[in-house]
């Protein structure tokens, strides 16, 4: 009988999911499918992260896995196609939808035209569905399928003098 290889099945979906982010790099994409082929990658790779990371994790905790493992190759490639993805979309796409009178609000904050507005359709629209949750709570873990917003939060204090 004849000796087979196989290509793990988590490395094959990185892989894959690096053919779709060379899709958004081609020149010859239209642009805004260069957009959704981000899109794509993005929520590929969540999914990965989803329902993959934990199992690579799970067996690196048991020891089955050693420095050379597909948690470790995953976690390489991930991290290269992160950048490649970061400077694709900041350093080509942005630019790119500027040129053609598409402003997309990255990394800059909100012209003040705008502010009003946005202040009023996230108390109007979006308020009613947030529940905060203090981190520091005993038990708390957070839940999959659940999108959370961390903040920060720090209390002022005046300096002596001012």
């Amino acid at each position: 009988m004849a000796e087979y290889t196989y290509f793990d099945r988590d490395l094959s979906w990185l892989s894959f999911n690096e053919r779709v982010l060379q899709q958004a790099e081609r020149d010859e994409t239209p642009l805004l499918e260069k957009l959704n082929f981000l899109a794509i990658f993005s929520s590929n790779l969540d999914e990965f992260y989803r329902v993959r990371m934990p199992v690579l994790q799970a067996l690196d905790k048991l020891g089955e896995l050693n420095d050379n493992s597909v948690l470790q190759l995953a976690k390489k490639q991930v991290s290269r196609q992160q950048e490649e993805f970061g400077k694709l979309f900041t350093g080509h796409l942005i630019p790119l939808l500027k040129e053609n009178n598409i402003h997309l609000l990255f990394d800059e904050p909100l012209p003040g035209i705008l502010v009003s507005k946005v202040h009023d359709y996230f108390f109007s629209q979006v308020m009613a569905f947030l529940q905060p949750v203090e981190l520091s709570a005993k038990g708390f873990f957070p839940e999959n399928n659940r999108l959370y917003f961390l903040i920060a939060i720090e209390e002022k204090t005046e300096r002596a003098g001012q």
